[in-house]
């Protein structure tokens, strides 16, 4: 069915970037590390490879955010959500998505156009002498992550509805991708 398989394909988007993007919080540690090792150990700091770090940790964040929506471990009341019964989780995901995550996607998406815009316009840089010189991706991150929680919002909200249509298994019903080694 139509639903199914935009969510799916959806998924596997999101589903890419996150994976792929978490790879980027070992490259984050690892330059920290190179930082910290630097700045004490031999009394040098490299002003764009300390900005380097905020650049990750952005991406980490704001471009991984939606794997998160994917994989199901959002921030929600667990002691109400855990007790309901699939149907009514079902409806508390759709509402939570449609009311909440889609509207304050798009609305954050709207209000940041003209504070990206205006950066690239400039090519904003850093205000530090040998800083990075791309500000302007930085900030661009907004607008990935808004568009990324939209997509994610909209695949599970196919999904509940999928399920509550008797289309798609729910997914506490399905069996685990993989079982763990002992």
């Amino acid at each position: 069915m139509f639903l199914v398989r935009t969510a799916r394909a959806i998924d596997a988007l999101v589903g890419f970037i996150g994976r792929t993007v978490a790879w980027l919080a070992l490259v984050m540690v690892l330059t920290d590390l190179a930082v910290v090792t630097m700045r004490y150990g031999f009394d040098t700091v490299f002003t764009w490879l300390q900005e380097l770090i905020t650049y990750l940790h952005a991406a980490v964040f704001l471009v991984g955010a939606a794997y998160i929506i994917q994989a199901d471990g959002h921030v929600r009341v667990n002691i109400l959500y855990n007790r309901m019964p699939a149907r009514a989780r079902c409806w508390v995901d759709i509402f939570t998505m449609v009311a909440v995550v889609i509207p304050v996607s798009i609305l954050l998406h709207w209000t940041s156009i003209d504070y990206v815009l205006n950066s690239w316009q400039m090519l904003e840089g850093s205000p530090h002498s040998g800083g990075l010189q791309a500000i302007f991706i930085l900030k661009t991150y907004i607008w990935v992550f808004c568009d990324l929680m939209f997509l994610a919002a909209v695949a599970r909200t196919l999904h509940r509805v999928a399920e509550l249509r008797g289309i798609e298994v729910p997914a506490d019903d399905q069996e685990p991708a993989h079982e763990p080694s002992v």
